[in-house]
């Protein structure tokens, strides 16, 4: 029987948070490699959790005016557009996104945007791709 190393939280914690980018090639439409290769952040890095609390607070803060807003107008008048959170879920996809090979452009967070928003398809494969960085496996310990 072999020993399985011990581990630490330690070193859980700092794999699962880790602001280390790792390369994805997300597929296309027809479930092929679509030739880019995306720079994944896990959902657990320091970068990631810090821009979804910026971005939470801010949706926050605009609720909390909008509700100030309606109590003192006409109902119906004030509300959050569906495009406010087409655009909120864009830009919390878009945070796992540290960079990128096979573009033209350069990579920027505003450049991030524009593809998410010409390829919705990837907003699933790079959602679940952050996750998957988040949890902790360990790929050379063996279970029997």
């Amino acid at each position: 029987m072999t020993k399985t190393p011990a581990l630490s939280l330690a070193t859980i914690e700092a794999q699962a948070k880790s602001d280390a980018p790792v390369p994805f090639e997300p597929f296309d439409k027809d479930g092929n490699p679509c030739g880019i290769t995306l720079m994944i952040l896990s959902d657990q890095s320091d970068k990631v959790r810090l821009g979804i609390n910026v971005l939470e607070n801010q949706r926050r803060r605009r609720a909390q005016l909008n509700a100030e807003k309606a109590s003192k107008a006409r109902p119906g008048e004030v509300f959050t557009p569906v495009e406010d959170d087409i655009d909120f879920g864009l830009k919390m996809t878009a945070l796992r996104i540290a960079g990128w090979q096979g573009l033209d452009e350069p990579y920027s967070e505003e450049n991030a945007l524009r593809l998410l928003r010409a390829i919705p398809s990837f907003i699933a494969q790079i959602t679940a791709k952050g996750a998957e960085l988040a949890g902790f496996t360990n790929t050379s310990a063996k279970i029997s």
